[in-house]
């Protein structure tokens, strides 16, 4: 994914989603683009695009409300997921936690208890 440039509406987002890039890939007609941007930094935009407070962070902070109303990323947002959700592949959001470790046992359980077997 290439540098987010550092927009008003970046800096209001707590995770900090490339809202710019989302909203241009939704422009060009790629929504699948569109979620997998989304999904590189938040993995439940249909949660977020409802229950975020966007007034205040990423909608507050847009440079294009400040000649007008700012644009309506909470609404995008959720219209993406929402679309991915209906019409989408079911394709899985990308996997961004490392492999679990593999815990090898030295001795039997039971023998490694703190307490004796009953």
């Amino acid at each position: 994914m290439p540098a987010v440039q550092e927009t008003g509406c970046v800096t209001g987002c707590p995770v900090g989603v490339d809202i710019p890039g989302f909203i241009d890939l939704l422009a060009q007609g790629d929504m699948s683009g569109a979620i997998r941007n989304l999904w590189g930094k938040n993995s439940l935009p249909a949660v977020c695009g409802r229950v975020c407070p966007q007034e205040i962070q990423c909608e507050g902070k847009c440079i294009v409300g400040k000649k007008g109303q700012p644009v309506a990323i909470g609404n995008l947002e959720r219209f993406c997921a929402d679309y991915e959700r209906e019409h989408g592949t079911g394709e899985l959001p990308p996997n961004r936690r490392p492999p679990a470790k593999k815990w090898r046992w030295s001795a039997p359980v039971h023998q490694a208890s703190p307490w004796p077997a009953t």
